[in-house]
């Protein structure tokens, strides 16, 4: 057993989508998961984006699926990056090889350059969205993992 975060599963595209499109994809993407028998303890979402959050619940409400969006605490962006970058320095958050986004998203993020203080680059010329949709997902939960790691689970 791994005390830590593995990423199992993503969905992503470049192709412009529609509200109707968006919650369509994101009730087939839990139901993978339902599928796939992973257990959902928590939907996280963007809370400066309210409408999308809206959005997103009626879907799963209209789906019959009985889970919450909730807004992502959005704690300082650089807790987040130091919280992974912990984990990584740790061994302890895996990415299953078919999270190609995921992957290609952590191996390309660079810090903004002539920054006077440290700024995680967001110019589009990297998949900023696997990032900000990894590290919403655990936010909530990182001062527990932290605790773990700490006391050595």
């Amino acid at each position: 057993m791994m005390n830590g975060v593995i990423t199992l599963d993503e969905y992503y595209t470049k192709d412009p989508i529609d509200p109707q499109g968006l919650s369509d994809a994101f009730v087939a993407f839990v139901r993978r998961q339902l599928a796939k028998k992973r257990q959902i303890v928590g939907i996280y979402a963007d809370s400066a984006e309210s409408v999308l959050i809206r959005g997103l619940q009626t879907a799963l409400v209209k789906a019959g699926l009985p889970y919450k969006v909730q807004n992502a605490r959005k704690g300082s962006i650089n807790d987040r990056i130091r919280f992974y970058t912990l984990l990584q320095g740790a061994g302890r958050y895996k990415v299953v090889k078919t999270c190609v986004h995921t992957i290609d998203a952590f191996s390309t993020v660079t810090w903004k350059p002539g920054a006077l203080r440290d700024e995680r680059l967001d110019n589009g010329t990297y998949n900023i969205d696997s990032l900000d949709a990894q590290e919403y997902s655990t936010e909530a939960f990182q001062d527990k993992i932290q605790k773990i790691l700490l006391l050595g689970g």
